[in-house]
């Protein structure tokens, strides 16, 4: 979604308005996805772990900024729920490998009208804060 096509003043929602990507159908299909615009941050370890709780937190504050970043330029949006991804690198059945030793990507999907240079500020302003 171009931000010339969002009305001024109004709040995109990816997930009511992406329904092929936030809803899945009662039977498996392949679906083509064009290129997406994500905020993410990979690590291993347990999803109970000080260092996943903390990658979630920087997500999120990054995710906020470059909301704030975008609502100041005129097009703001509803920041996505946090998505992931895990594996492990064994042959092992994945349940099987210790939590310790699972990888991850965590993710946010962002608005098309998002900018590189709004995330990069975002980013920027983000580790400033702390």
């Amino acid at each position: 979604m171009k931000a010339a096509a969002i009305q001024l003043n109004s709040k995109l929602d990816l997930a009511k308005t992406d329904k092929t990507y936030y809803t899945a159908p009662n039977h498996p299909q392949i679906v083509t996805l064009p290129k997406l615009t994500y905020l993410a941050v990979t690590d291993k370890g347990s999803p109970d772990s000080p260092i996943f709780a903390r990658a979630t937190e920087a997500l999120y504050k990054l995710a906020y900024s470059v909301k704030a970043i975008c609502k100041a330029d005129g097009c703001d949006f509803t920041v996505p729920k946090l998505e992931g991804l895990w594996w492990v690198e064994s042959e092992q059945n994945a349940l099987e490998v210790p939590r310790e030793e699972w990888h991850w990507k965590l993710l946010i999907r962002l608005p098309d009208f998002a900018q590189s240079d709004q995330i990069e500020d975002a980013r920027r302003q983000t580790i400033a804060k702390k």
